[in-house]
């Protein structure tokens, strides 16, 4: 087992929403570059970054702040949030992501995941470019490979 911490970023700020609320945030610090840098000190093999604002409204927000956190470290980081076209996946890259996560945009439009795909040759799918039958209305119960998301890391 690999634990993969996750630094949430909402408003350039490290957050936590409490299930999910956006009306119920935890603040755990004004710095995500210094938490992230925390995190690789205590020996974290890599980061799970979300882009909060950008998932609750469908494009990234945050890009400065993870401009900020590549820059501080050297370990390898996943980033979601918002990714919902080829754009925004070529963003979050080419600011440092070693994997782009797609979530929503992956479960939705199959062909989006496809042309992610093929937009980016070099990339593998870690689970989604070999799609399972998907029952949507419990994708992590239908052997879906996606579950919760589909992440797009160098091959």
């Amino acid at each position: 087992m690999q634990i993969i911490p996750a630094i949430d970023l909402r408003g350039g700020k490290v957050v936590r929403l409490i299930q999910g609320d956006p009306a119920r945030e935890t603040r755990y610090g004004d710095d995500p570059a210094a938490m992230a840098e925390r995190w690789e000190r205590l020996g974290a093999p890599r980061l799970h970054l979300v882009d909060l604002d950008g998932a609750l409204h469908g494009s990234p927000a945050n890009q400065a702040a993870l401009a900020a956190i590549f820059r501080a470290i050297r370990i390898p980081a996943e980033v979601g949030g918002g990714l919902r076209d080829l754009d925004a996946v070529r963003a979050v890259l080419d600011l440092g992501a070693a994997v782009a996560v797609l979530g929503t945009a992956a479960i939705r439009d199959p062909k989006f995941l496809e042309a992610a795909c093929a937009a980016f040759p070099t990339l593998t799918s870690n689970r989604s470019c070999r799609r399972k039958p998907l029952d949507r209305h419990h994708p992590q119960r239908a052997g879906h490979p996606c579950r919760r998301h589909a992440g797009l890391a160098p091959g």
